[in-house]
């Protein structure tokens, strides 16, 4: 391994470890957790504050952006009602029931 791989491979086990004690020992939110684990690994790999910050906010984005289609639809689905008829529907119809142990 090269130097450059070494000190990234080194960075991410720092950020992990980090974000694990934030979480476990200080009892932080992990969302918080983790990104402070994301802001130590770009600054340990050598990224400037900047650079950092900007590759943190657009990793966070392309997240919430994919998941967050998904939690509303998910909501309307809970509100609506819906969500509960599909469950007591699959739940009495008779295709599930060998994998629910009835007969």
């Amino acid at each position: 391994m090269t130097g450059g791989a070494i000190r990234l491979v080194g960075a991410a086990l720092v950020g992990i470890l980090l974000a694990v004690a934030m979480i476990v020992r200080g009892r932080l939110h992990p969302f918080i957790a983790l990104l402070c684990g994301a802001f130590a690994v770009g600054l340990l790999a050598g990224l400037p504050l900047q650079d950092t910050a900007k590759a943190v906010q657009k990793g966070v984005g392309d997240i919430i952006g994919g998941t967050g289609l998904v939690v509303a639809l998910g909501l309307m689905l809970h509100l609506s009602g819906a969500a509960a008829s599909l469950a007591k529907a699959a739940l009495q119809s008779p295709a599930y029931a060998p994998r629910l142990g009835r007969r």
